[in-house]
């Protein structure tokens, strides 16, 4: 019996180094890191990855979780907090929308067109147009949904203007299903950030993943740079 304790609890350590579990916010998942994650699987052949999508707190003690991406300003008390990827704000729409006869040129022609507003950030539209310079626009009028991708995908569908953050709507700018009718960004004060109690970093598969993640994102602010 000991023989088969010792057995079962070796291979549930295998098993454990070899199953990755990242918890990760969905939009962020669905538009930034999925079209990333192949390579590290290419890199990583032995390391199978579970993704779980959520934005509530982990608690690694508790949950089944290894490592975590947040959004945030990186203050998460007892774990390590590595940024990732900042975000820039700004109008989108769909190309439909900057055509025709009676299109969207300028900022004062928001007035004509809905706003589409995503609920976990009611303020973006007056903080927006207020810094822009922007006035005579009431900020309050047009449609709310409950989340980011959703009001995304209304602005393609030419219901409106939204609000773009750029890690999620930066897919859809390069196929072109949005586009930027002005060239007005404003910056946000919150990132995304990868996050793990500082003790699991010696675990090969988080550090694994850590170190991929970190230069990845490295080599994307030293592009977007560039291009400022």
């Amino acid at each position: 019996f000991g023989q088969i304790r010792q057995a079962v609890s070796a291979l549930e350590q295998v098993q454990n180094d070899r199953v990755l579990v990242i918890s990760a916010p969905p939009g962020f998942t669905a538009k930034w890191l999925v079209p990333r994650l192949g390579g590290f699987q290419r890199s990583n052949p032995e390391i199978d990855v579970r993704v779980s999508t959520g934005t509530g707190l982990v608690d690694f003690s508790r949950e089944d979780v290894d490592i975590g991406i947040r959004y945030g300003r990186g203050q998460w008390p007892n774990l390590v907090a590595e940024r990732l990827v900042g975000e820039d704000v700004m109008p989108v729409c769909a190309p439909s929308l900057v055509k025709g006869t009676n299109p969207l040129k300028k900022p004062a022609d928001l007035k004509r067109f809905t706003l589409l507003h995503i609920g976990s950030f009611p303020d973006d539209w007056q903080v927006w147009l207020t810094a822009a310079g922007i006035k005579g626009i009431d900020s309050s009028r047009g449609v709310t949904f409950d989340n980011a991708l959703v009001a995304y995908q209304a602005a393609m569908d030419g219901l409106g203007v939204a609000l773009g953050r750029a890690p999620l709507v930066a897919p859809d700018l390069k196929a072109g299903r949005l586009v930027m009718p002005f060239d007005y960004k404003m910056s946000s004060e919150f990132a995304y950030y990868l996050v793990y109690p500082a003790e699991a970093i010696r675990r090969r598969k988080i550090k694994a993943f850590r170190d991929w993640l970190m230069t990845l994102a490295e080599g994307a602010a030293s592009t977007a740079a560039k291009a400022a």
